[in-house]
């Protein structure tokens, strides 16, 4: 119901198998993770081929979010996937663009691209003057 307030809601989280490379630069982790609104819900994300630029900043990774649980009709299990690439900054460490390309099992034909161009932002600080 919309607007309804959950309270006393416990969720979980177990983060595992955090791998990195010989800079330190996040590679890959699995997450499983569990609701108590929703016990029979189980999330496990999957983040592997983190990619970084020369600042470290990073450029890409492939992300898998499995989604399975019980219900009065069986079991069910739905799968996205999330591989984010050629993420670039400006000199600030701004996001300027990335591409990402998605799927779902529930639509295994379709694909979803987005091309994310950052508009430029007016970046001067609007200091209101002091009155007197």
């Amino acid at each position: 119901t919309p607007g309804t307030v959950v309270t006393g809601m416990v969720s979980s989280l177990e983060r595992r198998g955090m791998t990195y490379d010989d800079l330190g630069q996040l590679n890959a982790y699995e997450e499983t993770s569990h609701r108590s609104d929703a016990p029979d819900l189980t999330v496990q994300t999957t983040w592997s081929r983190g990619a970084y630029d020369l600042k470290g900043q990073l450029t890409g990774f492939l992300e898998t979010v499995a989604t399975s649980g019980g219900s009065v009709g069986g079991t069910y299990l739905l799968v996205k996937t999330t591989d984010r690439r050629d993420t670039r900054y400006d000199g600030e460490g701004l996001i300027q663009s990335y591409e990402e390309v998605s799927t779902d099992s529930s639509q295994p034909d379709v694909r979803v691209t987005v091309r994310r161009e950052s508009a430029t932002a007016d970046r001067r600080v609007h200091r209101p003057r002091a009155r007197l």
